[in-house]
């Protein structure tokens, strides 16, 4: 899953990232960019059984990191940044789901 959704802080996207991956429980991907008055800030959730076959959240970051001009960091089942571009959702979604057909 791929949405942006305004005016939402990490702590917000965060919380509504864990809730759906909970909700889902096997092979997700979770990535919300919330846009702000002065940034766009996103959050990337991965499932433990994607982590569990080498797809983590640092992985998915240096693969569209280049597309929002981004910088974040994290643990392998969660990152956290800021992008200075505007996502192209349907650019991130093909490049998450080439990823996870690689596996």
């Amino acid at each position: 899953m791929v949405t942006t959704v305004e005016n939402l802080d990490y702590r917000d996207l965060s919380e509504i990232a864990k809730e759906i991956n909970s909700r889902l429980k096997e092979d997700n991907v979770i990535i919300l960019f919330s846009k702000l008055p002065d940034r766009i800030i996103y959050v990337i959730a991965v499932s433990e059984s994607l982590v569990g076959k080498g797809l983590t959240a640092p992985t998915i970051h240096d693969k569209i990191v280049e597309h929002i001009q981004g910088k974040g960091g994290g643990k392998k089942d969660y990152v956290q940044g800021v992008a200075r571009k505007q996502p192209n959702i349907e650019t991130i979604r093909e490049i998450v789901s080439n990823l996870i057909l690689k596996l």
